[in-house]
């Protein structure tokens, strides 16, 4: 059977079983048979109770210790700060194994975690704590040390991995004794997380997701696997017993914190987190623990392919390999299928505002067409829309739009955004891309100005902005340009006055102090003659990348 007749095979059983539900007016397919809320989820580990859960270095931790842990931080949440359901709980650390506890304690309260990305600036951190409105922050060493500076009113510090006066810490958290939490109607659709995206303006807006929104992407990742092992003729995996997932990326993204934590998770698996990237680090996770699959980005995969090359470990533990969070080429999935021959390669389409992805390929599905994202998912409908708003014929290139239980309804405090983002239930995703006619889609480009480094979506006027703020610059564009391993480096071209020279050295720390490092220029064009624009004043950016080209 080809894939499609495989689908409608999985489809018509009754654990696949597809429903239309309005959701805040709109008509929306959902998994019946999909967990409600994330409280049905954490209630769930009570039958892994017994097996391994998080490595973190030398620290391993339980299912049954995590739900005490996660039962603990709840318990000190609602008795000891107050926190209520709705009430908002950043966290800004490394992917350490309390990340994992804070989240499900927060999810069975009916509280929203704000998962703050680790690599920003203070400003940055201070922007997205203040918008967010969080009562409470759990963070780190370095966090603490970027932000206890400054004056939050009406927010509780709790320090994790380090002492710091007047805030609590995380061993009073868990050494304190356990209290009976108050039962909480938790509503599918209720808010359980906020992650920060770039924004088209300036400002990272939050992307509300919903209990559904998350726990879709359970039923989705075990439907996409179902059909990869019925076209491979699977019957079972290499390895018997517990799966081990190895967490390459940050808990702040959605590849970590839902394909990786909450996906895994309800499936009784073993999850092994690094504090840090680091290929040869990954390569001895893998050999020593046994890991059988990772969700992760492009670049992080090219640096595993190299290190595996040199045969130096033993990798064949490995049975899937997924990748995702940036564009990947055709020649990555053919570098994958020749080192890791034995290993289910796969790749999909998503990002933060679908929660998971929405289009998935796996095995020589992928292999057949390398250069596509896979078909839609059985929940997620598409259209694809030209430029007068219409609906594009098959081969015809489109600005992709995305409507399913996975999709996000808005974003925190951005109603503006909300409106111009969200159509009756889609989302404008801004990705062009073209569907053939067997369905399959392929991202051809991009209709934000924005740059996808390694995964790390950048806008493009946020640099801008902030180079602009330096002084003596008369004009500035921010453009992506290609780059072996990361996909995209951020590049900048500046056009000064005659007799006006400018440090970059000083602009690099200056720039550091307000935005994240990666988004941070590592080229710089000068220039005396304005920037390029057309008619109607817009920057020709395409025309600075090829001149960049020719340096």
């Amino acid at each position: 059977m080809d894939i499609k007749q495989i689908r409608e095979t999985l489809l018509s059983q009754p654990i696949y079983a597809i429903e239309q539900l309005d959701i805040e007016g709109v008509r929306v397919k959902t998994w019946q048979k999909a967990p409600v809320h994330l409280g049905s989820v954490f209630q769930q580990m009570a039958q892994f109770s017994e097996r391994e859960y998080l490595v973190y270095g030398g620290d391993r931790i339980t299912y049954q210790r995590n739900r005490e842990l996660s039962l603990l931080v709840a318990a000190t949440l609602v008795h000891q700060i107050g926190v209520k359901s709705g009430d908002r709980v950043a966290v800004a650390m490394r992917n350490y194994p309390e990340y994992v506890s804070i989240f499900w304690g927060c999810a069975i309260i009916g509280a929203v975690v704000v998962p703050l990305n680790a690599w920003w600036s203070e400003a940055e951190l201070r922007y997205a704590l203040m918008d967010s409105g969080a009562c409470v922050l759990f963070a780190d060493c370095e966090r603490l040390s970027l932000l206890e500076a400054q004056e939050f009113p009406g927010i509780s510090f709790v320090a994790v991995r380090t002492l710091s006066g007047g805030h609590l810490t995380w061993d009073e958290i868990t050494s304190s004794s356990l209290k009976p939490l108050p039962e909480i109607d938790i509503k599918a659709d209720a808010p359980v997380a906020i992650m920060y995206t770039s924004g088209t303006t300036g400002k990272p807006k939050g992307a509300v997701l919903s209990h559904r929104n998350i726990v879709s992407a359970i039923w989705t990742t075990m439907f996409g696997l179902a059909v990869s092992r019925e076209f491979h003729n699977q019957s079972a995996q290499r390895i018997d017993g517990q799966k081990t997932a190895l967490i390459t990326t940050p808990l702040f993204h959605v590849i970590g914190l839902i394909s990786g934590l909450v996906v895994q998770t309800f499936f009784g698996g073993r999850l092994v987190l690094m504090r840090k990237w680091d290929a040869e680090s990954a390569a001895h996770l893998i050999q020593r623990e046994r890991v059988t699959s990772m969700t992760t980005v492009p670049v992080i995969i090219d640096q595993l392919i190299d290190v595996a090359r040199m045969n130096k470990y033993n990798l064949s533990s490995l049975e899937r390999i997924s990748v995702g969070g940036a564009p990947s080429s055709a020649a990555l999935v053919k570098r994958l299928d020749q080192v890791f021959p034995d290993a289910m390669i796969g790749t999909g389409w998503g990002m933060t505002e679908t929660g998971s992805p929405s289009t998935h390929a796996f095995g020589r599905d992928l292999l057949n067409r390398p250069s596509s994202v896979g078909l839609p998912t059985p929940v997620c409908e598409i259209r694809i829309v030209n430029e007068d708003g219409n609906d594009c014929v098959t081969t015809e290139q489109g600005e992709l739009w995305v409507r399913g239980p996975n999709v996000i309804r808005r974003y925190w405090n951005h109603d503006k955004a909300t409106r111009e983002t969200f159509i009756d239930g889609y989302v404008r995703t801004g990705d062009v891309v073209v569907q053939d006619d067997e369905g399959y889609l392929v991202v051809v480009d991009r209709l934000k100005d924005m740059i996808i480094r390694g995964g790390e979506n950048i806008y493009c006027v946020e640099v801008e902005q902030a180079i602009q703020s330096f002084g003596g610059i008369l004009e500035v564009a921010v453009l992506g340009i290609p780059h072996e391993f990361l996909g995209e480096a951020v590049a900048a071209v500046l056009c000064v006055g005659l007799n006006e020279k400018i440090d970059l050295a000083a602009l690099k720390v200056f720039l550091a102090a307000r935005i994240a490092r990666f988004k941070v220029p590592t080229q710089f064009v000068c220039r005396n003659e304005p920037l390029p624009r057309n008619a109607i004043g817009k920057v020709q950016k395409h025309l600075l990348k090829e001149q960049i080209k020719m340096l």
